[in-house]
């Protein structure tokens, strides 16, 4: 946890609302599940162990930074991690 960075970690039950608010904040992902993460989504993430493609990347430009949100399902199904960073 920093000024710039976190993590929460919540049930994947809860995965509907997280997702819902974060494409009210910062739009539909820019990388959902499922697709293969672009050059540009992978220098985005680099810092935060990069994106996969089981995860999502949202991402969206706010008064000079850039926003990043990903979605990271654990193994087991039961837990996800969700990253949060403002990037300059």
């Amino acid at each position: 946890l920093s000024d710039d960075y976190c993590e929460v970690v919540f049930k994947t039950t809860n995965i509907d609302k997280w997702q819902s608010m974060l494409a009210e904040s910062l739009g539909q992902p820019v990388k959902p599940a499922g697709e293969k993460p672009a050059a540009e989504d992978m220098k985005a993430t680099k810092d935060f162990n990069g994106i996969y493609v089981n995860q999502t990347l949202y991402k969206k430009d706010i008064e000079g930074v850039t926003v990043i949100a990903m979605l990271w399902p654990w193994g087991s199904g039961d837990l996800t991690t969700l990253k949060l960073a403002v990037l300059s």
